[in-house]
């Protein structure tokens, strides 16, 4: 499944350039899934990427658990996706099949100067957006 994230770029009452994704978190993507963060025109020109910079786990509800015991840094092999990549207006990642379940991912987006300002950081975070990958359903039988 192909799921979609907008980021875009917008100026906020302080006169400040920020970034907003919608939605965020992304909720409930799977192994094997593509997550796209297409880039709205207001992004033109620049060469941003998604870094993942925490992982957080979660309970069956959706909800995270023990916040003290968040994963930082995120080392490459627990990163969630192959990739991400930028490409024509789009940074594209693909789930691996072996990524850790019931698991928020934390993500900032960058450009060349550093990490961008969220205008609408995910609840719980000041300036990150999030992925969730849940918990296996339950095997039948």
């Amino acid at each position: 499944m192909e799921h979609l994230i907008t980021v875009r770029l917008v100026v906020n009452e302080k006169g400040q350039e920020t970034v907003v994704a919608e939605p965020n978190p992304l909720p409930k993507v799977e192994p094997g899934d593509i997550v796209v963060w297409l880039l709205a025109p207001s992004t033109d020109g620049r060469a941003l990427r998604v870094e993942f910079e925490e992982i957080w786990t979660l309970g069956p509800d959706g909800n995270e658990v023990n916040p003290q015991e968040r994963i930082k840094p995120v080392e490459p092999a627990a990163r969630p996706c192959l990739g991400p990549n930028s490409e024509s207006g789009r940074i594209i990642g693909v789930v691996k099949a072996d990524v850790a379940r019931g698991r928020r991912f934390i993500y900032k987006v960058m450009d060349d100067g550093g990490q961008l300002e969220w205008g609408n950081p995910m609840m719980g975070t000041e300036n990150f957006g999030g992925m969730d990958v849940p918990q296996a359903p339950p095997r039948g039988g």
